[in-house]
C-alpha cells in the first residue's frame, strides 16, 4: 500500500502546515547555551516555587507571602505576571527570620 500524500519537498505548505526535514528539528546551541533536553524539562535541577507553594512551606497564607514580596523582603523572579521564588531565596528568608529560642523573660 502506498502513501496517498504526494511527496513534497521540505518547506512547501500543506494545509496550513510546513514540511521540515528531520535535521531541522535537532536541538541546537545558540549563543553557547546548550539546548534543553526532554530529561532537563522533566527533572529541573532546582525548580522554582509558586507563591502558593512558598506559602505552604512557610505555613502562611499566599497574601502574607505577597506582603513579604511587595516589601522587598523576599526576592522573586517575575515572568510576565507570574511570580516565582527560588528555593535558595526561600531558605535564606527562613534563616534570616530564625530566632535563637531564648526565653525573653528568664525567671
Amino acid at each position: 500500500m502506498t502513501d496517498p500524500t504526494p511527496a513534497l519537498p521540505p518547506g512547501i505548505p500543506l494545509d496550513g502546515y510546513v514540511l521540515v526535514k528531520q535535521d531541522d528539528l535537532a536541538p541546537r546551541c545558540r549563543d553557547g547555551i546548550p539546548p534543553v533536553t526532554p530529561q532537563d524539562a522533566q527533572d529541573p535541577p532546582n525548580p522554582l516555587l509558586t507563591v502558593r507553594q512558598a506559602a505552604q512551606q512557610l505555613s502562611l497564607s499566599p497574601s502574607a507571602v505577597h506582603n513579604y514580596i511587595s516589601s522587598h523582603r523576599l526576592p522573586v523572579i517575575r515572568l510576565g505576571r507570574a511570580i516565582r521564588i527560588q528555593p535558595a531565596d526561600l531558605a535564606d528568608f527562613i534563616s534570616a527570620h530564625r530566632q535563637n529560642g531564648k526565653d525573653p523573660c528568664p525567671t
